[in-house]
């Protein structure tokens, strides 16, 4: 069949519409019109004019413009600037404090260059000062350039600033250039306070550089004190003047001044973008008092921050007048720019919070009619009303009001406090924690409860535990753990814990292996269990280290779980570790390998609450084992905890089990930092030499609340010293005596010391020949140290001789009488715990625990 009358379907070939052809296509129109290109064809500059109106107060003038030629210099001036930083000049010193250079002659020319470059920026500056911090390219370039700036060039800065303070308070980046003028003038300010105003004038005078008009800068400061207090209505509800009141009253009442303090979060992230923000010459502060150690410091947001800074009586002065005035202008509560409404306000809320605290300082706080008063709705007032407040019932769950009543309850007093939790807490706490913004409120509060009304509130929370796990607001539950940590009654601590872990499901002691893995990974049981590792762990067959998939790490568990651990009562230990034990050992490694999880195994490893025994199975535990953390980029640091808390004993374990991993552990990119701390060589050479300096060279950790066991003899090893003070105190006879005066010395000090002793027992030992006895003198006992003793630390293992004092021959002649002392010591330990430690230990080293067989001697 021909194509042409080929059908395809049913319907065959349908007849189209008929369509004009010869009709021309319509014309396209463009998608961007010639008004549009008009209008971005406009001057950008129009813009940042438009810009500035709307941010600015409407009364203040118009700053210069910027000549594109100076724009271009200055933009040349910050590229060099960077380059100093990224190749490392900054890191120089200047040359009158010069702490480490490489080559001088190079050094000489890299300090001139940046000496020539910072003398020709402030000489271009001047004049142009208006236009530089007002310019939204320059302004960053002149707060780097302040930086770097000596005491006397800031002095000029600011002295040029003060006739159009309050406009460049107002404008939208010239605030942030007078901010960071102002922060890092704290310790210039610290400086003319010491030194007094007439001295400071006098040796300012003394300056070739110095003007003899030029104030200092507590005067400018005093100064522009002055000008803001008419405008301090308008400066303090402005986004951009209120960061720089801030700095204002952080500077005359002596407050730390930090990035944190001054800084919003958004500022912070912006600025972190801006490259270096610190001088090119890093010079340290000095702590002599005179002026030629400030001007080449390095003056940053956090250097003056300090408690104890001074501040100039006059300055103060003008501070107060600020504060006061503030305070006046917020007392209204029922005006629009009131205290009420500046707390909602997220830009000028730290202004706020910064007010209340100079309240609560100055003892201003807790009295009717104050700005703290206001914002509790009269909670200070002496007939106090039960009723609650609706302002603080908003501000409870606001996001930015919550934080003002959160430093309001950390420093409200006892009496305050009560009644505050009586009027808006009380009953209501269990519901409020499960809020997203009011648990943190919440948290705050628990901090401040008493063990009376402790017990009540823990009995409210108890049936919103669970919520508050699966929705990850770990917070409240660490200030429960803390809180009642801080009372005398352990058993509320201990209930408080069990209470948390029965939230997680955790019950019984067939659980208690699950601890580690839930709070790690955040999970109650009803979830955990759907998980591939529980069914991997509920299986009685052996795992390997390839098998083993851990849940994802979370890092509030994580954070609950080292808090647990850092405030665990003794009754409850046998809980944590017992769960640990369980566990495969393939499953610790991978917690250690975590970078999540390891955070806590370090902090189970540091606890004050375990015990050296249970710290020292959990360690033998791993021998065998050590290289594999070692080779892992967050095990090795797990491994270096391993050998700082371990004794010289435990030490010596551990470097038996790594001497023939050497070649694996110098091939590691990690391990092979961890094989320098080992000094194996030396220990395979001389073993007693290699204590000796590991004692010095590793003290031991001292926890912050140390387990002392009382020993059976205490002249049988060398007490730490809080047994030692304690024996002195009990006993005023001179052996305790010498005993705390021995247990100071350290390393071969030590040794050197107890040597005598050491000498004296051998010739005793030499004299008595084979007709010894089965009783050992007191003489001899204190040359033999029981390595199973968990009272034995780094300094008794210092004390113990070296072979050439005692000899492996004689000490074969001991052994009847030294299994007989060791079977008195295991009475008083874990017989089971002892048996585990020991029975798969394929190390034979001079510190095992001594075999009962008898030894042949060859007269």
């Amino acid at each position: 069949m021909p194509r042409e009358f080929r059908k395809r379907g049913r319907g065959g070939n349908k007849q189209k519409d008929e369509q004009d052809y010869d009709a021309p296509p319509a014309p396209i129109l463009p998608q961007v019109t010639t008004q549009d290109v008009m209008e971005i064809a406009e001057d950008e500059t129009l813009d940042q004019v438009r810009l500035n109106i709307d941010t600015k107060d409407p009364n203040v003038v118009d700053f210069p413009p910027l000549t594109p030629d100076l724009r271009a210099y200055w933009k040349e001036i910050d590229e060099k600037l960077q380059e100093f930083e990224r190749l490392g000049l900054g890191a120089y010193h200047s040359n009158s404090n010069k702490a480490t250079q490489y080559d001088g002659e190079v050094e000489d020319d890299d300090e001139d260059e940046r000496q020539l470059l910072l003398r020709s920026a402030l000489t271009e500056l001047g004049g142009h000062e208006l236009a530089l911090a007002s310019d939204p390219e320059t302004s960053i370039i002149l707060e780097r350039i302040i930086y770097s700036m000596d005491g006397f060039a800031k002095r000029v800065l600011a002295d040029r600033f003060i006739g159009s303070f309050v406009d460049l308070c107002n404008h939208r980046h010239g605030s942030h250039v007078v901010q960071t003028l102002l922060a890092s003038t704290a310790s210039l300010l610290d400086e003319e306070a010491h030194l007094g105003q007439s001295q400071s004038r006098r040796i300012t005078q003394d300056d070739p550089d110095n003007d003899d008009d030029l104030p200092l800068m507590s005067d400018l400061l005093s100064q522009a004190c002055e000008d803001i207090l008419p405008h301090l209505d308008s400066l303090s509800t402005s986004p951009s003047g209120s960061h720089v009141l801030l700095v204002i009253l952080l500077l005359c009442f002596g407050k730390p001044i930090g990035e944190e303090n001054v800084r919003s979060k958004k500022s912070s992230q912006w600025r972190s973008k801006q490259g270096s923000l610190r001088s090119v010459f890093h010079t340290k502060a000095s702590t002599s008092s005179g002026t030629s150690s400030s001007e080449n410091q390095l003056v940053n947001s956090s250097s003056p921050a300090g408690p104890s800074r001074r501040v100039p009586e006059k300055l103060r002065q003008k501070g107060e007048l600020v504060y006061s005035q503030m305070k006046k202008n917020w007392g209204d509560k029922n005006r629009v720019g009131g205290v009420r409404s500046v707390a909602s306000n997220p830009s000028i809320v730290v202004l706020l919070q910064l007010i209340i605290e100079l309240e609560f300082d100055r003892g201003e706080a807790e009295v009717p009619g104050s700005l703290t008063d206001i914002i509790v709705d009269g909670l200070f007032q002496t007939p106090f009303s039960s009723d609650r407040s609706e302002f603080v019932e908003v501000s409870l769950r606001d996001v930015t009001a919550s934080r003002v009543l959160e430093g309001v309850l950390s420093r409200m007093s006892a009496e305050s406090f009560r009644r505050f939790h009586s009027v808006y807490l009380k009953g209501r706490m269990g519901h409020l924690s499960g809020h997203p913004v009011a648990n943190f409120v919440i948290t705050r509060a628990v901090s401040q409860l008493d063990q009376e009304s402790f017990g009540p509130a823990m009995e409210e929370v108890k049936p919103k535990l669970i919520d508050c796990i699966d929705n990850y607001r770990i917070g409240f539950f660490k200030a429960l753990i803390e809180r009642s940590a801080s009372f005398e009654d352990q058993s509320v601590h201990q209930g408080v814990i069990e209470t948390i872990l029965k939230a997680f499901g955790i019950e019984g002691e067939s659980e208690y292996r699950w601890i580690f893995p839930c709070l790690i990974s955040l999970m109650r049981m009803d979830y955990f269990r759907k998980t591939t590792m529980f069914n991997l762990l509920d299986s009685t067959t052996e795992i390997t280290q390839e098998q083993v998939k851990l849940p994802e790490s979370n890092v509030q568990g994580s954070v609950l779980l080292q808090c647990i651990l850092q405030t665990l009562p003794r009754a409850l230990e046998t809980i944590i570790t017992k769960g640990l034990a369980q566990l495969p050992l393939e499953v610790v490694i991978g917690f250690s390998r975590d970078p999540i999880g390891s955070r806590a195994l370090d902090a189970l490893l540091k606890s004050p609450s375990i015990t050296p025994s249970v710290r020292r199975h959990f360690t033998m535990r791993f021998l065998g084992n050590f290289h594999l953390l070692a080779d892992d980029r967050i095990g090795s640091h797990i491994a270096e905890t391993f050998w700082a808390i371990s004794d010289v004993y435990l030490k010596e374990k551990m470097a038996s089990s790594l001497v023939n991993q050497q070649i694996f552990l110098q091939k590691s990119s990690f391990g092979h930092f961890f094989l320098k701390k080992l000094e194996l060589p030396l220990f395979e050479r001389q073993r007693e030499s290699w204590k000796s300096k590991m004692v010095i060279k590793f003290p031991k950790i001292s926890f912050d609340q140390p387990v002392t066991t009382k020993p059976s003899n205490p002249t049988s090893h060398v007490t730490t010293n809080a047994q030692a003070v304690a024996s002195t105190k009990k006993s005023g006879n001179d052996s305790s005596k010498k005993i705390q005066s021995q247990q100071t010395i350290e390393g071969l000090d030590g040794v050197e010391q107890l040597r005598p002793k050491t000498q004296e027992s051998s010739k005793k030992k030499k004299k008595e020949g084979s007709r010894k006895k089965e009783n050992v003198s007191h003489e001899e006992e204190t040359t033999d140290v029981n390595p199973i003793d968990t009272s034995l630390n780094e300094k008794s293992a210092a004390s113990d001789p070296p072979p050439a004092a005692t000899s492996i021959s004689k000490k074969s002649k001991k052994r009847k009488s030294e299994a007989t002392k060791l079977s008195a010591d295991l009475e008083t330990h874990d017989v089971s715990i002892v048996d585990r430690l020991f029975d798969s230990l394929p190390l034979n080293t001079t510190s095992d625990p001594p075999k009962s067989f008898k030894k042949k001697r060859k007269l």
